[in-house]
Parts: C-alpha cells; sequence; structure tokens
C-alpha cells in the first residue's frame, strides 16, 4: 500500500457492481475487503448479514477500514415480487444497520450506494 492508498471494505461486494469496483480499487493500489453474505474464495472476505446489527457490529470491530463502500442489496424479479421482506431487510435495514454501526469506528469515508 502506498501513502495515498486506503484500506476499503465494501458490502455487496461480491455481486456485479461490487465485483467490479473491488477490481478497480486493488488496480489502483488499495488494501480491500469484501463483505457479502454469499461465500467468496478472495483472502480478504468476510461473510456477513448488512440486515443483521450484531454481524455489522461485530464486523467493524474486527476491521479498520478508512473507507466503508456499501453496495450490498436485493434486487430482481425473484426478489421483489415473491420475498419483499428481503428487500427490505437488505435495502432499507441493512442501509440504517451500516449507518448505525459504522458510526464510531469508520473515521474518514462512508459511502453510500445511491
Amino acid at each position: 500500500m502506498t501513502s495515498e492508498s486506503k484500506r476499503v471494505l465494501v458490502t455487496g461486494g461480491s455481486g456485479f457492481i461490487g465485483t467490479n469496483l473491488v477490481r478497480e480499487l486493488e488496480s489502483r493500489g488499495h488494501d480491500v475487503w469484501i463483505c457479502d453474505l454469499m461465500h467468496c474464495e478472495k483472502d480478504k472476505f468476510v461473510r456477513c448479514d448488512v440486515g443483521k446489527y450484531r454481524q455489522m457490529e461485530r464486523l467493524f470491530e474486527t476491521q479498520d477500514s478508512t473507507t466503508f463502500i456499501t453496495l450490498a442489496a436485493e434486487y430482481g424479479r425473484w426478489n421483489g415480487e415473491d420475498y419483499y421482506e428481503n428487500l427490505w431487510m437488505t435495502n432499507a435495514i441493512g442501509q440504517r444497520t451500516c449507518s448505525a454501526s459504522k458510526k464510531e469506528k469508520v473515521q474518514n469515508d462512508f459511502l453510500w450506494k445511491r
């Protein structure tokens, strides 16, 4: 890592947007950690559900990332029509959980997906 590089934590880092963002951040020399509900083969991976406050709280207790990017989201026809509670838990509760649990832990940057 260079003096300008950051340690970045990306929720949803295994998704379509997340994998591309992680690749780009790594190519720029950043130390990138992935947080996702789905398993990942990368070494810098933490399995965590953003909709679960205690999991996020534990994540921030063990991570010293300077930048936090939240991309975790449920979307699409399968999740939206039959399982709307998944959308609510990840997209609404999950965003609130990320915000609440990170306040004391990540001091510098906090980037929303919107």
